[in-house]
């Protein structure tokens, strides 16, 4: 994906974000935490571009609600996706 594209994906999860947490209730939330690019130089348009968001869920939603949601923000742009699990001791001890 060009770098310019993951601009556009970028604002898109930040009006997801926004959408998320003017829900009543407990809230959801999507972050972006990480993005990378790859460029022959520092002077190039970066050829490669990656992002890693954190989405956090509530109850009700389902992995489902999560793929329409990526899909969503991806539409249009030349652009992929996939689900990735990190598996952790939260601060109560509990994985």
């Amino acid at each position: 994906m060009q770098f310019y594209e993951m601009a556009e994906i970028i604002q898109r999860v930040e009006q997801t974000n926004l959408a998320l947490m003017q829900k009543g209730g407990r809230r959801s939330t999507l972050v972006l935490s990480q993005i990378s690019s790859t460029s022959v130089s520092l002077n190039a348009v970066p050829s490669a571009c990656e992002a890693y968001l954190d989405r956090r869920m509530t109850l009700g939603e389902t992995e489902q609600t999560i793929r329409d949601e990526m899909d969503r923000l991806i539409e249009g742009k030349n652009a992929t996706w996939e689900i990735g699990t990190i598996s952790r001791k939260t601060w109560t001890g509990r994985n």
